[in-house]
């Protein structure tokens, strides 16, 4: 499948369709979020966004002006364009240091970026560009190709900050869309399917009946790859009514909605 049939799919419009609805529009239950030791209610995405909270702490030396600690979209936005400026410059290493820091995934993926210098790093990006590129221009199919360099939710932040509208794909991401995916549905799609990262909480809390964990370099890309495209469409779809939402906008409510599934059950009760 490439780019063009993936957008036309039916069951893919249908996906984009909910989400862009459900932004401004609402759900059928509300659900409620935990906002550190706050319960509140929302029953959109908007308003899932504006209650975005991520505690982050950033141990790599930052400039005046940038909070070492903070959990808002704001203060997240901020530190991630410092991070995107740094890593497209010989700082890299700067660059990937914080955005790994941000996500809680510094793990092995700094050290091997240490062990590369500017232009393997720099080669890395290309390949992963490259291949961008190559689905976008419908010139590489999905799951065709061999991915010849390195994706985990670590590096999907990464790229997500180097690639233009390249999201990140983690666990609590992959987990809302397969979970939003079920309730549209009630299965997985004929012709296309995204897998959840492993998650590092108990599996119900992320995974929906009849998905699958990443199990593969390719899944994992071929899943970034379909998520990207979904939210892209996504905000073609709200943006026609002139909102000016962003991919990370999409990206961030997504996020926010994955950290337990099971309270999205019910956000679509009219199948």
């Amino acid at each position: 499948m490439n780019h063009y049939q993936l957008i036309e799919d039916y069951e893919f419009r249908a996906i984009i369709d909910f989400i862009a609805k459900t932004w401004n529009g609402r759900f059928d239950r509300s659900i409620k979020l935990e906002i550190g030791r706050n319960i509140v209610e929302v029953d959109s995405l908007k308003g899932v966004l504006l209650n975005y909270h991520w505690p982050y702490r950033i141990n790599a030396p930052l400039q005046t002006g940038y909070d070492y600690c903070g959990n808002s979209y704001q203060a997240s936005a901020k530190i991630l364009k410092f991070a995107s400026n740094k890593l497209h410059s010989n700082e890299y290493l700067k660059g990937a240091a914080i955005v790994l820091e941000w996500g809680g995934v510094v793990n092995k993926n700094l050290k091997r970026i240490e062990n590369w210098n500017y232009p393997e790093f720099k080669n890395e990006v290309r390949k992963a560009q490259q291949n961008w590129d190559g689905f976008l221009n419908n010139q590489i199919e999905l799951g065709v190709d061999n991915i010849d360099f390195h994706i985990n939710s670590g590096f999907s932040k990464i790229y997500s900050l180097m690639l233009k509208d390249f999201i990140i794909y983690d666990s609590r991401t992959a987990a809302a869309l397969t979970a939003i995916i079920h309730e549209v549905l009630g299965k997985a799609p004929n012709n296309w399917t995204l897998r959840v990262p492993s998650p590092r909480v108990n599996i119900e809390n992320r995974i929906p009946p009849k998905f699958d964990r990443v199990n593969t370099t390719k899944q994992y890309w071929t899943s970034n790859l379909i998520a990207s495209i979904l939210v892209q469409e996504v905000c073609k779809k709200i943006n026609l009514k002139e909102e000016n939402v962003s991919t990370r906008d999409v990206e961030a409510a997504l996020f926010m909605l994955g950290a337990d599934i099971r309270k999205l059950k019910g956000i679509n009760k009219k199948k």
